[in-house]
Order: C-alpha cells, then sequence, then structure tokens
C-alpha cells in the first residue's frame, strides 16, 4: 500500500495554459490515490478558467487575492507568504514547483530548508519551456535556478537542456511525457454547434482549421496565425480558422488578420471556458511540437478525435512520416501539409483516427502521476527525508494556512 504523502503544487496563477493543466491534473490524480494536496497559486483569477476543475479535496492557496499590478508586487507578497507559512511549507513531504515565479520561490525555499537545517520537503520542478522561443538570458536563468532542486523532470529535450544534465550528473533528471485527465471522444454536436454560433462562426464553414493556445512570443501566435492565413488563402471557402485563447499578442495576431482581408473566415474568440467544445469543431488541429513531444492541449483535441499537424520548435529537428504527429520547423512545409491533408478525407480521417488511439494508450494521465509518484518517493527515500510526526525540530501543525 502506498504511504499518502503531502504534496503542495506551486504556480503563478490557476489559468488556461499547459502547464497549469499538468498540475492541476497531477493534483487530481494524486489526491483520488490518497494523497494529501494542496495547490498554491500566486494570485487569484477568474476560478471558471482552470479551479473549478480541482476536486474538493484538493486544497486551494492564494497568495495574494488578486492579479498584482507588476512583476515586482508579485514576488515582494509571494516571498511574505512563504515567510509567513514556512513553517507548513517545511513540514510537507513534496514540493512540485511550476513556471518561472515558483521556481524562484523554490530556490528560496530550497535554501531556507538548508538553514533550517531540516531534510524535509524533496523540492522538484517541472520544467515547461523546452523548446520555448525565450531569451538566452532567461533560459540560463532558468538553468541556474534549476540547480537548486532535488530532481527536475522534462517533457521534452532540447540541445541546451542536454547539456545541462550532462553537466549536473548529480541532480535527478527524468523525462515523464505529457498526460492528461480528459473525456475521450468529441463533445456533443448540439453542444459544438452552439458555441461556433456564439462565436460567430458562419454556417458555411464545414471544415474549421486552428489551434487552442496563449498568444505570448514564446507561442510563436504571429507564425501560426500566418500558417493559418496561408492555408486559407489556398482552400475552399468553406474553410475557417479559429484560434482560440487570450495573450499580449492576440490584438497583434488580430491586426494580422485585418490586414490580410479575412476576417470573415478567421474567428478569434479569445478565452473559452471548455476548450473542447473548439477542438471537437476542427477537422485539422494546428499544435507546436517540441521533437517529438506536443502539448497539454494538443492531447485534449487528439482525445476529441481531431487530426494534428505540428510546427516544430527545435531548428534541427528532421521530419519523419512515422512520428505519431508529423511537424516541421519550417512554416511553408507546415502550410502544404495541412492544405494536403485537407484536400484528401480518408487521409484526413485515418490520421485522426491513429492520433486518437496513440494518444489515449500513452499520454492518460494514469501513466504520467504513477511515474511523478515513483519520482516522489525515490527522491524522499534518497534523501531520507519523509516526515513523520515530530521528526522536526519545528514543533508545529502540518494543518495548511489559510486565506484569511
Amino acid at each position: 500500500m502506498t504511504v499518502p504523502l503531502h504534496i503542495v503544487h506551486m504556480i503563478p496563477a490557476l489559468t488556461k495554459g499547459g502547464a497549469e493543466r499538468v498540475a492541476v491534473d497531477l493534483a487530481n490524480s494524486s489526491a483520488r490515490n490518497g494523497h494529501m494536496v494542496t495547490v498554491v497559486a500566486g494570485w487569484k483569477v477568474d476560478e471558471q478558467l482552470l479551479r473549478v476543475r480541482l476536486l474538493p479535496v484538493v486544497g486551494v492557496l492564494y497568495m495574494i487575492d488578486e492579479p498584482p499590478s507588476n512583476r515586482l508586487q508579485c514576488y515582494r507578497i509571494g516571498f511574505a507568504w512563504i515567510l509567513r507559512n514556512l513553517v507548513w511549507l517545511l513540514r510537507q513531504d513534496v514540493l512540485h514547483l511550476h513556471l518561472t515565479q515558483m521556481a524562484v520561490f523554490g530556490t528560496v525555499l530550497y535554501i531556507l530548508r538548508w538553514l533550517s537545517r531540516v531534510r524535509g520537503p524533496a523540492i522538484i520542478e517541472t520544467y515547461h519551456a523546452v523548446g520555448m522561443r525565450i531569451s538566452d538570458r532567461l533560459r540560463y536563468f532558468h538553468a541556474w535556478n534549476c540547480q537548486w532542486r532535488d530532481a527536475i523532470v522534462f517533457m521534452a529535450l532540447d540541445p541546451f537542456w542536454q547539456n545541462f544534465i550532462s553537466r549536473n550528473p548529480a541532480l535527478p533528471a527524468e523525462m515523464i511525457p505529457n498526460g492528461i485527465d480528459a473525456p475521450i471522444g468529441a463533445a456533443p454536436d448540439d453542444a459544438v454547434l452552439a458555441y461556433l454560433r456564439e462565436i460567430g462562426v458562419p454556417r458555411s464553414a464545414t471544415r474549421i482549421i486552428g489551434t487552442v493556445g496563449q498568444f505570448r512570443a514564446d507561442r510563436s501566435p504571429m507564425t501560426i496565425a500566418r500558417i493559418l492565413i496561408d492555408v486559407l488563402k489556398r482552400t475552399p471557402d468553406d474553410v475557417h480558422a479559429l484560434f482560440v485563447g487570450s495573450g499580449p499578442e492576440l490584438e497583434s495576431v488580430r491586426a494580422l488578420v485585418t490586414m490580410e482581408r479575412i476576417s470573415a473566415r478567421f474567428t478569434l474568440p479569445g478565452i473559452i471556458g471548455e476548450p473542447r467544445l473548439a477542438m471537437s469543431a476542427m477537422s485539422l488541429y494546428l499544435t507546436i511540437n517540441v521533437g517529438e513531444v506536443t502539448g497539454i492541449a494538443a492531447l485534449e483535441a487528439a482525445y476529441c478525435g481531431t487530426a494534428l499537424v505540428g510546427l516544430q520548435m527545435l531548428p534541427n529537428e528532421l521530419t519523419h512520416e512515422n512520428n505519431w504527429i508529423w511537424s516541421s520547423s519550417d512554416p511553408a512545409c507546415v502550410t502544404e501539409r495541412m492544405i494536403s491533408i485537407l484536400a484528401d478525407s480518408d487521409k484526413l480521417s485515418d490520421i485522426a483516427k491513429k492520433q486518437h488511439a496513440h494518444a489515449v494508450s500513452n499520454h492518460a494521465i494514469t501513466s504520467a502521476y504513477e511515474r511523478y509518484v515513483k519520482l516522489y518517493n525515490r527522491i524522499i527515500k534518497m534523501r531520507g527525508a519523509r516526515i513523520a510526526p515530530g521528526y522536526l525540530k519545528i514543533k508545529k501543525s502540518k494543518s495548511p494556512p489559510t486565506n484569511d
């Protein structure tokens, strides 16, 4: 029988995004298997975005009750929150970090743990930005942070992070593929049609291409938009593009669509509460790949039975027909591939069926959860850090803090 662990997932906010979805699905799976799980978020956002997906038994704590006015405020308030709740944090079995803000706090906690002369908790980070288009300065800062961990998890590797692993042989590093907790199959037709009518997709749109993602520079939204526009220009009028999500570059994409005079065939609805409705409406989904690894949203699209094509983030990655998702780093090649697939309904259907079967067989949350728990227990055993009642010199309750 598995010994229940006290696990804390730390993430900036419960917004729409792949890292956020990973944290929520892992938290739910851990709770279902008897572990005591808390999610600590930097600030509170609309709880309908992702908070509602968490099981009632998963605790949720916010460092601040509203989005900070600037980055400095979020770090200042976060540091103060950590100091107020340090005893509780140090009495957990696992602190699981996601994204940059919590990675910084994780390094602070690593140092405070050393100063406190306690062996727990195990501090583990899932690094979500492999292959993303971020500055070299930020990438090196991320690498510096990752050294202050008991283990680091990657879902993909590029040359930079392969080199990081080779230069840090004492740091346990593991590859754990993404897994999702999602319904198998498309959303009901009536719900999908109602959503399309609500966002203004014309009834003449019988084939929809698109994606769901964040409009941030590291996610290449302008490149994705240009690919979709190029496909529309070379396909019949019944093909429509749907690009769901929000972020700093949304208005730039809107301006591009307007400039290309294709707004009637290109819908940008912003954030959707249930992305599955948009994915189920699509015939062909354009995702971002790092090597053979794709994002959480693309996995959910495959679960819906939608065919996938990838824009490759690793420039030297070769395109292989036998990869479960075909991808290329050349936008022109991606455009040609999408046009070719759309022109052959049998090929489109065959791709969708094969990718659906692969995703369901290889990317369920259960397999990812099992590998994470094995890692948790291995690191805890390695550190001798399993927290037993009365072990710590700090004599305080393990009860979580509150938001009051």
